[in-house]
């Protein structure tokens, strides 16, 4: 609104498509060819030709400018690639040509957790040893950043135990409940028996989930959730127990 009252033009805004992937970009060039526009309102709505940066395409003395954006482009390129283990750490050098060395370690902390997310080709080890050499006060921010990834790997761990030890607590319930349908001999017997183990299986698993989850705190749900008869709706409390903020988010599962 301003630039139309004091020039009577707008800016300009040019498209730009920065791309890194591990295929050739083959998308048309031009805006129109992405949007799928009835024909009566073709006339109103706008084609632009973007300008692809495809950076798989371009040699690294292609890639210039500030320190900044020479590392993140440059890490751009090769993250997916192979050649990512021997040209990350002349990359990560590039650091050294910044005067500040506080600002270069913000800034390769989050060229670090980048990495640490996206490549699975660079070892924490690897980038430790790295860091050290090209910058040694970057030694305490690795010894940070490891205990981060430990716990990061703790919390990965819980979640798969408690998805592991829900599966457990249903396979155990249905082998009881089978045993003690086959022995009451009868059909009607094996079925009742399975619908029994698979609510003895659920109701532990959910035991299970509940403590590892929430602690003591979860565990005072077990005798509510208890007195469930529904199956389905203990099998929908067990699902909830890994995206459950709290205790109460599964109290209004079964209470609804």
């Amino acid at each position: 609104d301003l630039a139309l009252r004091e020039r009577q033009r707008l800016v300009p805004v040019v498209p730009v498509v920065v791309y890194h992937g591990r295929v050739r970009w083959r998308v048309p060039p031009r805006l129109s060819a992405l949007v799928e526009t009835p024909e009566a309102l073709a006339s109103f709505v706008p084609d632009y030709r973007y300008w692809l940066c495809d950076l798989t395409q371009y040699s690294d003395e292609d890639i210039r400018g500030g320190v900044l954006l020479r590392v993140g482009f440059l890490l751009l390129k090769y993250i997916f690639r192979d050649e990512l283990p021997e040209r990350y750490g002349e990359i990560l050098s590039l650091f050294r040509e910044l005067a500040d060395s506080r600002t270069a370690l913000e800034y390769l902390e989050v060229v670090l957790r980048y990495l640490s997310q996206t490549a699975d080709k660079v070892s924490a080890e690897e980038m430790k040893e790295t860091v050290e050499e090209i910058l040694p006060e970057g030694g305490e921010l690795m010894t940070t950043m490891a205990r981060e990834w430990m716990e990061k790997g703790k919390q990965q761990g819980l979640r798969e135990g408690i998805q592991q030890g829900l599966q457990q607590g249903i396979q155990q319930g249905i082998q009881q409940g089978m045993q003690q349908g086959m022995q009451q001999g009868m059909q009607q017997g094996m079925q009742q028996g399975i619908q029994q183990g698979m609510y003895d299986g659920l109701l532990a698993g959910i035991e299970l989930g509940l403590e590892l989850r929430f602690g003591s705190e979860g565990l005072y749900l077990l005798p509510e959730i208890a007195r469930i008869q529904d199956v389905n709706v203990l099998r929908a409390v067990h699902l909830a127990i890994k995206s459950a903020q709290s205790p109460e988010d599964l109290r209004r599962i079964y209470q609804n």
